[in-house]
């Protein structure tokens, strides 16, 4: 079953989707592993950078994983949790099962949490150290990339009153 041609749907325009992601997502990104690339090899700039790649590198491994399949098996992780609070609270069905449905299921949730929370947290102690150590020079990074995003939300605000005043 496809969706019907004739049900409009509301939401953003591919270009303006591109655009926001760009300014937002990809051009910060990308002035952050530069400026990090800048660290010379000497003082620690050598472990600072292959250490700053590898997780730079492991993150945009594990964006799209997060964001196309463990997106769509959560739901579902979340669901049976729920469901089986609900069994267990009303003694419906074996409790030691349940107990053992439900922790493995929280296990699977805690380890998705933890890999993200260890590459993106490891990665803002990769900055800080970088940073603290004068390996990275992000004062002006930070004014660029603090003007994307003004620049990103002042055209999603505009894009949103035009379209509110246009429907």
């Amino acid at each position: 079953m496809g969706r019907r041609p004739d049900i409009k749907k509301l939401g953003y325009p591919l270009w303006f989707n591109i655009i926001f992601s760009i300014l937002t997502v990809l051009a910060p990104i990308t002035l952050i592993i530069i400026e990090g690339l800048k660290a010379g090899d000497k003082d620690g700039g050598l472990v600072f950078k292959i250490s700053f790649m590898t997780i730079c590198v492991a993150i945009l491994a594990w964006f799209p994983i997060k964001k196309f399949i463990i997106s769509t098996i959560e739901p579902t992780l979340i669901a049976k949790q729920i469901a089986l609070e609900h069994d267990y609270s009303i003694d419906n069905g074996d409790p030691e099962k349940i107990r053992w449905l439900w922790y493995g299921n929280e296990t699977k949730l805690a380890i998705y949490n933890l890999v993200s929370v260890l590459l993106y947290g490891g990665l803002g102690v990769i900055i800080l150290l970088g940073v603290a150590n004068a390996l990275m020079a992000i004062k002006g990074i930070i004014l660029v990339i603090a003007s994307l995003y003004v620049i990103a939300y002042t055209l999603k605000f505009m894009l949103l009153l035009l379209q509110r005043s246009l429907d």
